[in-house]
C-alpha cells in the first residue's frame, strides 16, 4: 500500500486508535452545566435583584404603554427627557432610574462584602469606599430625577 494514498490510514489499526482517542475540541456541555448547577443560587439572586429593579424603575409601564424616549414641551418647544405631565414617564427617565437603583443595590452589596474580607485591610477599605461611592451616585441620581420632575 502506498503511504500517500487516501485510504492508507484505514488499514492501519494504530492510526485508527490514535484518531479515536483524540480529545474533541469545542464546548463541553457537561462542564458548563456543572458550572451553572454549582452557581444556581447566585444566578437566582441576580435574577431576583434585576426583576426588582425592573419593577421599581417602571418596567411594566414601559412594556404596556410604550412611552417615547424624548418629549417636546408644547408651550416652549424644547426637547426634554422628562415628561411634562406628572402622571407620565419617558423611556429614558425609566432607564435612568433603573440604572440608579442598580447602583444603589450594588453599592450596598459591595459595602456588605467589604466586612467579610479577611486577608487585607486595604482591599476591605477599597471595597467600602467603592460601595459608598455607588450608593451616593445612586442617591444623587434619583434625587436629580426627582428635582427635574418637580421643575418641569
Amino acid at each position: 500500500m502506498r503511504a500517500g494514498a487516501p485510504w492508507a490510514g484505514l488499514c492501519d489499526p494504530d492510526q485508527n486508535r490514535a484518531s479515536l482517542t483524540k480529545k474533541k475540541e469545542g464546548i463541553d456541555l457537561r462542564k458548563s452545566f456543572n458550572l451553572l448547577h454549582k452557581n444556581y443560587k447566585a444566578l437566582i439572586k441576580v435574577a431576583l435583584i434585576l426583576f426588582c429593579v425592573f419593577i421599581a424603575g417602571g418596567g411594566i409601564y414601559d412594556l404596556v404603554e410604550k412611552p417615547s424616549t424624548l418629549v417636546v414641551v408644547p408651550w416652549t418647544g424644547q426637547i426634554s427627557s422628562i415628561h411634562y405631565y406628572r402622571g407620565e414617564q419617558t423611556l429614558s427617565e425609566s432607564l435612568s432610574s433603573m440604572f440608579f437603583y442598580l447602583c444603589m443595590i450594588s453599592g450596598l452589596i459591595v459595602t456588605s462584602k467589604s466586612s467579610q474580607v479577611k486577608d487585607g485591610t486595604r482591599k476591605a477599605n477599597l471595597m467600602l469606599v467603592a460601595g459608598m461611592a455607588l450608593i451616593i451616585l445612586g442617591l444623587a441620581g434619583c434625587y436629580h430625577l426627582i428635582f427635574l420632575r418637580r421643575n418641569v
